[in-house]
């Protein structure tokens, strides 16, 4: 694939594209009349338009939407210039009603604005990475729906199940056992049956999927260097990997760590600036898998300190006298669990981009992530 540098944009024309199935909406000026077009073109024809010899050099931009990295790969290709922008950037440019054509134009006018944002264009390989991360999260969303569906028919007939895949699987037995003189029994036992094979189904899927990722996370090198981190597992890492796919992407670990979905949103006026909790943007299969490990990491140390503590090897005091130089112990004493678990797994995103870029493993003596050598810090 050849890729054009930015540099040489002004030998490029503008074209701003509405995309879609069949139909593509293509705004620009013509380089030879001047004249400013805005036309429909089916897919051939817009297929055509990106691969003509004789055309001109095209800076396609176009909205994040389906098939948007098809089409700038496909752009790059044949030696144009492509962007995508976030389709919330167009909303300001759209001055009348909604269509493919006011669309198209507010994409074109965007495409002059030095400042806004560019979203990544992925590669083929990246893309795959994520169909399987994405399957594996639908599926456990199936699992949770089915079993919170069964959990609420026993809820029904005065069987209260307890959160957890586990302990429908449980009551379901129990709850078979206690039917089995009633005269329905043999239609609900089928019903109940059905349910396990069901979920049974999904899980063997499931471990299927998460054994693909662990083979992946074994032949990828960056997987391998992310897993050197605590608490990063192959899961983890392919995730990462996923959303990262290559640290030049990003100026620092704080960028990645925003990009990822991390940071906290802030208001402000008057010079004065409030910040709010976490955004709901970002990737949510790296937010909810890093979450987990955080809040794997923080019940870890909670448990440890408390167990310190209750044999007497930790005084309390102390450790509020040092928690201000103490991140961790800061977080365990002034802040929820879930809001330490964000905390830290913003910091695992962002100790993951300066593990991969420094082109090293993790050096557990650099970085308050590890909870061991937190435990055994003196605290006189």
């Amino acid at each position: 694939m050849t890729f054009t540098t930015s540099t040489d944009s002004d030998k490029f024309v503008n074209v701003g594209v509405d995309l879609a199935k069949k139909v593509f909406q293509v705004a620009y000026k013509d380089p030879v009349t001047g004249k400013f077009i805005n036309k429909q073109l089916k897919r051939n024809d817009f297929q055509g338009f990106i691969e003509e010899p004789k055309g001109f050099r095209k800076h396609i931009v176009m909205e994040a939407c389906g098939s948007s990295y098809f089409w700038c790969r496909k752009a790059l290709e044949f030696g144009h210039l492509a962007d995508i922008i976030p389709a919330t950037a167009t909303r300001t440019f759209v001055l009348n009603n909604k269509s493919d054509v006011n669309d198209a134009k507010a994409i074109w006018q965007l495409s002059f604005v030095p400042d806004v944002k560019k979203v990544r264009v992925r590669s083929e390989e990246n893309q795959v990475l994520g169909i399987i991360l994405k399957i594996r999260e639908k599926l456990i969303a199936e699992r949770t729906k089915l079993c919170n569906w069964m959990r609420g028919q026993f809820y029904e007939l005065g069987f209260i199940a307890s959160l957890g895949t586990q302990k429908v699987d449980t009551l379901l037995e129990e709850v078979k056992d206690k039917i089995k003189d009633k005269e329905w029994s043999d239609e609900f036992t089928a019903v109940c049956d059905i349910f396990k094979s069901t979920k049974e189904s999904i899980e063997n899927n499931i471990k299927t999927i998460e054994n693909y990722i662990t083979t992946i996370s074994e032949k990828k090198e960056i997987c391998q260097k992310l897993m050197t981190i605590p608490y990063v597992g192959p899961i983890n890492a392919v995730a990462i990997a996923y959303v990262m796919e290559d640290p030049k992407f990003y100026k620092n670990g704080r960028q990645f760590a925003a990009y990822a979905g991390f940071a906290p949103k802030h208001t402000g006026t008057g010079g004065e600036t409030k910040i709010l909790g976490v955004k709901d943007q970002g990737n949510s299969i790296l937010k909810r898998t890093l979450f987990q490990a955080a809040l794997s990491m923080y019940s870890h140390y909670k448990s440890a300190l408390a167990s310190l503590n209750k044999n007497g090897e930790l005084d309390l005091p102390k450790v509020v006298a040092k928690a201000k130089t103490q991140w961790f112990q800061r977080l365990s004493l002034e802040f929820s669990s879930r809001e330490a678990a964000c905390a830290i797994a913003n910091k695992m995103a962002r100790t993951a981009w300066a593990v991969v870029n420094d082109n090293k493993g993790f050096n557990k003596k650099l970085s308050t992530l590890f909870i061991s050598s937190l435990l055994n810090e003196s605290l006189d």
